[in-house]
């Protein structure tokens, strides 16, 4: 039987018609999928560059731009001293209009006093006497203070004006690791960004360390920080060093350079650790590296804060949290597993400088053996 043609003509059609509506509902789906995905390309990438320049603009400069915004660097409070005699104004800088100590003699309960101590996370070195007047502190002999007064509670190192530059930059050691413990509860405090780790702030951590009864919880990066920070500000000339294992792990000490010896010490604020030589002299990173491998017995380790970790969950505790000798652990320090410690940390090291605003700038990559690895 033979087809008509019209009806041929309008079954093709119907076919065309058909094919058209099947493929052209999924033309229409890659074509909006493509067009989803054409704007989201648009998106990242304007999302990336604007991450960009909001990095090379506002974070990495941050602390250029500190000294002309709204957010300068602190100086203060930076409990530290060479004499004797302190100012309770030097203490705190607004007491005179808070308690009114110009008018002490009609309001006697006005003037400040010292009325106790707290503890610390490690060994303090005895300190003298405190006397006290309307305007001032006065103390007995240098060391390591930590007064609860009627105007709020400090922690206080007097130098000994006795010692050299070397000694000084021992008890500035000495004294920031004994109020650091291991922790994070603090890290938001240097670190302000948590998705820059190179914008730090360790001033706003000063007022944390030195004017209350607490520790600051760093762990190794933020404490390296903090002490170089604070060895910078009384005029010592430092480095951060990064440590790094077989495996990728890392760790932080500070490096200080010992004007009078002419020599580079490494410090670890969190531990509280100082590697020595046998004949007692500092030694730097990279001695260490080579002499921990070499002639192991040749180093000494020297704990210059007898602290202790802090019990479970507080090692990587990122809350605030009080802290008491309760608290407290096993020791921070013990040589032998110390050595090994940093000498699996040692593998390669990077010593990073800082330029006049405390920003980094890696300055070499070695091996344990000194040899450059910057191709």
């Amino acid at each position: 039987m033979t087809v008509p043609t019209d009806d041929l003509s309008r079954s093709k059609m119907k076919g065309i018609v058909a094919g058209f509506r099947r493929h052209g509902v999924l033309a229409l789906a890659v074509l909006a999928l493509a067009v989803l995905g054409a704007a989201h390309w648009k998106y990242r990438k304007a999302h990336n560059r604007a991450v960009a320049e909001a990095y090379e603009s506002g974070v990495s400069q941050g602390l250029v731009y500190a000294r002309t915004t709204l957010d300068p660097i602190a100086e203060a409070p930076l409990l530290i001293f060479d004499h004797l005699g302190i100012a309770w104004a030097d203490l705190v800088p607004n007491l005179t209009q808070v308690y009114g100590l110009e008018r002490v003699a009609a309001k006697q309960w006005t003037v400040p006093a010292v009325f106790g101590t707290f503890p610390v996370n490690g060994e303090a070195p005895p300190s003298g006497e405190v006397r006290t007047t309307a305007d001032a502190l006065t103390f007995s002999q240098p060391g390591e203070y930590y007064l609860r007064t009627t105007v709020g509670d400090f922690k206080i190192l007097i130098l000994d004006k006795q010692a050299n530059r070397d000694g000084h930059a021992m008890a500035i050691a000495a004294f920031v690791a004994r109020n650091i413990v291991p922790s994070m509860a603090d890290a938001r405090k240097i670190q302000p960004n948590y998705s820059y780790y190179d914008y730090q702030r360790p001033d706003k951590a000063l007022k944390r360390f030195f004017a209350t009864d607490q520790p600051v919880g760093f762990q190794c990066g933020y404490a390296t920080e903090f002490l170089n920070f604070v060895l910078v500000r009384r005029g010592f000339q430092v480095r951060r060093m990064w440590l790094h294992t077989e495996q990728g792990g890392a760790h932080f000490v500070s490096q200080v350079f010992l004007p009078d010896s002419g020599r580079w010490a490494a410090i670890d604020a969190m531990y509280g650790a100082l590697l020595t030589n046998r004949q007692g002299e500092p030694l730097s990173v990279e001695e260490v590296a080579k002499l921990l491998r070499e002639r192991p017995e040749e180093v000494a380790v020297k704990d210059i804060a007898r602290k202790r970790w802090l019990k479970y969950p507080y090692g990587n505790f990122m809350h605030e949290f009080t802290w008491t000798p309760a608290l407290l652990d096993a020791p921070c320090v013990k040589p032998a597993e110390y050595c090994a410690m940093i000498r699996d940390c040692t593998v390669r090291y990077w010593c990073i400088e800082y330029d006049d605003v405390f920003r980094w700038r890696i300055a070499s990559k070695s091996s344990w053996d000194g040899k450059s690895l910057v191709q």
